[in-house]
This record gives structure tokens, sequence and C-alpha cells, in this order.
């Protein structure tokens, strides 16, 4: 909900949303690393956005201004999501760089044998 609605205030984002932001997403974060993949949405929603505004022939001096501007409340989503992210796991907690990257990496190559069959019953 909250990716919804900072893509829709664009260019300007209220601190509000990005506190919201961070910090539901540092919760899905900390139930599983795979959570951060809502940064990737994000980017992909930004980057949407430049292209789109470029396209539309607005000014490219001022949308650079705009996406400098953002940066600042970018990077607290990402701060306030890893501060949660932090507190509700706590083995990330024990070695805050190291197992969020080693949980990513083992979820990425996780093995799973469980038997599926192909048929509904």
């Amino acid at each position: 909900y909250y990716l919804a609605l900072l893509t829709h205030q664009l260019p300007v984002i209220a601190w509000r949303h990005v506190l919201l932001f961070g910090l539901f997403a540092g919760m899905s974060m900390g139930m599983r690393i795979g959570g951060v993949l809502i940064f990737a949405y994000l980017g992909a929603a930004l980057g949407l956005w430049f292209a789109l505004s470029l396209l539309w022939r607005d000014n490219p001096l001022r949308l650079l201004q705009q996406a400098l501007a953002l940066l600042p409340k970018l990077l607290g989503t990402v701060a306030i999501a890893y501060a949660v992210m932090l507190i509700v796991w706590p083995w990330a907690l024990s070695a805050p760089l190291q197992h969020p990257y080693e949980a990513l990496t083992t979820f990425s190559r996780f093995p799973f044998s469980t038997p599926v069959s192909a048929s509904a019953s």
C-alpha cells in the first residue's frame, strides 16, 4: 500500500509515508529476507517515473533536481527498514551485515525436496 502511495506522490513524498513505508518494509524483511524485493519494486517505479517524465518533455534539469531531492527520503526508507528488520529479527541483529546477506544467498538456493503432486484431488 505504501509503495503505491509513495509512487503516487512523486516527486514530493511526505515524510510520514516515508516512515510508514520503511516501517512496513522492515517488518517484511524481518519476516522473510525476500521482503527486500520491495526496494527493487520501488526502484522500478522511480525509474518509470523518471523515464515517463522525460517522455512528457519535462525540463531535464528540473527533473534531475527533483530526483536528487528525493534521495534523502529514499535513503531514509532504507535506514528505517533496516533498523526495523534488525529489531524484529534477532538472528540478523547478532551480525547486522553478515546474517542478512547469508539469509539472502541461502534463500536463493534453498533446497526443497518435498514431492509435489501434479494431479488435483
